[in-house]
């Protein structure tokens, strides 16, 4: 009978949060994807690529949304099983706590089972081809992200070409508003566009470079023969997602950071490495939240109470640990601290549920 009873709920909780994650990872995928949709319209690359592209976010999205997915899927077929009263009748019929407890404690181990998988494996791996595929795009753009007789912007310039043939260039504009109050503004008769070590530059020719430094109202004039402008930042538009320390397998964090010498990038890979095991944890914190209030408002005819606590408890529980690991960026000790968290909760939680 108590076989039966926890396949049951196992298969009520399973069927939900099947129900509910697709569709929370196609909403927030969907918002994620239209960054990319100027690469359709502006820069004219294939729809294969393109979604292919977009495809590559998917398991990073997973492993933020699950842990959602599952606090929310669980809440709601707890909150039924009390409006049709069926908590009630199980523990009239003999089943403690514990034993309706148990179907829940293993769905939440294996949805984090499922999140840290993803998390140490498969999302890195996304990120990597991601990263490859942007690189290329980025190659076979480099002619023609620019365009003739259009204003492009490249970050804080300003790039207008008159005329432009295959990667050659004629009659250039370019301003930049600068930093510290110098503003620029170069023109050159002719320029070639390079590619290289993934960033794009125009090399000038016969022009002018004019300065403004508006601190001292100072304008200074320097002509040129030849002139490297760095123009990159034009790739920003698809270029931040997929190319940082997410990368990274664990085996490669740990040998970044072994060999990295500088103190932030240093906590970055280590906080990446961290992050991805312990946020995951979150779940079996969750898990543990609602078995508290929801099996504890079982005889309540208020259900309403018990959802919204386990809810709001539940979205706090992932704000602290989150806000902990990133923390942890600045200091490594903030890792201590979400371990700390995560065995503290735990045991508090759990001992509150068998008193």
């Amino acid at each position: 009978m108590s076989c039966i009873v926890s396949k049951y709920i196992f298969r009520k909780l399973l069927i939900s949060f099947i129900s509910i994650s697709p569709i929370a990872i196609l909403m927030v995928w969907l918002a994620m994807s239209m960054r990319f949709v100027e690469l359709i319209i502006t820069d004219d690359i294939s729809f294969s690529v393109f979604f292919t592209l977009i495809v590559s976010i998917i398991p990073d999205i997973a492993g933020t949304i699950l842990p959602v997915c599952f606090l929310i899927s669980s809440i709601m077929v707890l909150a039924k099983m009390q409006g049709e009263k069926e908590l009630v009748v199980l523990m009239t019929a003999g089943k403690s706590d514990s034993e309706l407890f148990r179907p829940l404690l293993l769905f939440a181990i294996l949805i984090t089972s499922l999140c840290i998988y993803i998390q140490t494996t498969v999302s890195p791996i996304a990120h990597k081809n991601m990263a490859t595929l942007q690189d290329q795009i980025r190659t076979s753009l480099s002619t023609s992200i620019i365009k003739q007789g259009k204003f492009n912007l490249a970050g804080s310039s300003v790039v207008y070409v008159s005329q432009k043939k295959e990667n050659s260039i004629s009659d250039v504009f370019i301003f930049n508003n600068g930093v510290n109050g110098i503003t620029n503004t170069i023109t050159a008769k002719s320029g070639i566009i390079e590619y290289s070590d993934k960033k794009l530059f125009l090399n000038l020719k016969d022009g002018n470079r004019l300065e403004l430094d508006h601190t001292n109202a100072v304008v200074s004039s320097l002509n040129f023969k030849e002139f490297i402008y760095d123009v990159s930042e034009i790739f920003s538009r698809f270029a931040k997602f997929g190319e940082s320390e997410s990368n990274y397998t664990q085996q490669e964090l740990l040998q970044k950071i072994k060999d990295t010498t500088d103190v932030r990038w240093k906590n970055i890979y280590n906080t990446e490495y961290h992050s991805r095991y312990l946020q995951p944890f979150t779940i079996l914190i969750n898990m543990l939240i609602i078995a508290l209030f929801m099996f504890n408002f079982s005889k309540n005819p208020r259900r309403i109470q018990g959802a919204f606590c386990s809810f709001v408890f539940g979205i706090a529980n992932q704000v602290i640990l989150l806000g902990l690991l990133r923390s942890s960026i600045k200091d490594p000790i903030f890792i201590n601290f979400a371990v700390i968290y995560i065995i503290v909760a735990s045991l508090v939680l759990y001992a509150r549920i068998v008193r």
